[in-house]
């Protein structure tokens, strides 16, 4: 599993949409997760799950790109929850670089 942040290329220059008042959140969930339906299942967890990550803590604002690799479909919501808050936690300290976990 893996996160990216987007930031302004051009710090010196304001660009609006990096700097919405909510985070937008995308999801990259590859065919080789298996069939859509194990992709969708995944994509709806993790979006739940950032949800979750949003309302507790609140996400600060920016586009980020929730990615998963084949290792994310059989773990259960509690340890999905654990490596995603992980790979969130990794960008925020990392400034908006990509964070991974498992």
């Amino acid at each position: 599993m893996w996160v990216v942040r987007a930031e302004n290329p051009d710090p010196g220059v304001p660009d609006a949409s990096l700097e919405r008042l909510e985070p937008a959140v995308a999801y990259a969930i590859g065919k080789a997760i298996g069939p859509a339906v194990v992709r969708n299942r995944l994509r709806r967890r993790l979006r739940v799950l950032m949800t979750e990550l949003d309302d507790a803590d609140g996400l600060p604002a920016g586009q980020y790109l929730v990615g998963a690799t084949p290792a994310a479909v059989p773990l259960g919501f509690d340890e999905l929850r654990h490596h995603l808050v992980g790979a969130v936690g990794a960008v925020a300290r990392s400034g908006g670089q990509s964070g991974t976990a498992r």
